[in-house]
């Protein structure tokens, strides 16, 4: 198998007043600026991450920078934010990844608008989460509509895997070794 590099930016959204980050990103902060504006808030990110980052990085690196060698992936909130900019942005995006996504995730049906699209385009869509994880359904519900609709994608269920970081890394490792192939 022939290796590949890759750039991986770990992104964190400048989600506080002023395009300024919280004092603290973690915690009480961006849970009570989540709830207070949930939606614009993540429209401000996907525009910061389609609009600003993406062009920051292929001005600065060597990077291919079409959809084809361009993926989205994440975690959790991130997870949740992965599937609803990556399924909206197929033009941009043809690699999207959901590790144990959150409530944050819109309903699957707004997620795969246009079925036809998502099976053409995708060349990968991974959902994933453990057996043990509270928001279980959300994923699981995903991966149900997806069938429905005759999407490929990879189902991913960790036995015993709960809402932590054991499960992420594992996911991010078997999706990462299944990109740009």
């Amino acid at each position: 198998m022939e290796a590949t590099r890759e750039l991986l930016p770990a992104h964190r959204p400048r989600l506080g007043k002023d395009n300024r980050p919280p004092r603290r990103q973690q915690g009480r902060h961006l849970r009570a600026a989540v709830r207070r504006e949930p939606r614009a808030l993540a429209a401000a990110f996907e525009k910061e991450l389609i609009g600003d980052l993406i062009p920051f990085i292929e001005t600065r690196y060597s990077v291919q920078g079409d959809r084809e060698h361009r993926a989205l992936a994440g975690l959790s909130m991130g997870g949740g934010q992965s599937l609803n900019f990556g399924l909206a942005n197929l033009n941009t995006f043809a690699w999207v990844g959901g590790f144990s996504s959150a409530p944050n995730t819109a309903q699957p049906a707004q997620l795969v608008a246009d079925a036809a699209a998502a099976r053409k385009q995708l060349k990968l869509l991974w959902v994933a989460c453990g057996d043990k994880d509270s928001l279980f359904n959300i994923s699981e519900g995903v991966h149900k509509y997806l069938d429905e609709q005759n999407v490929p994608h990879a189902w991913q269920i960790d036995l015993g895997g709960v809402h932590d970081f054991v499960v992420w890394k594992n996911n991010l490792y078997h999706f990462s070794t299944r990109l740009f192939r």
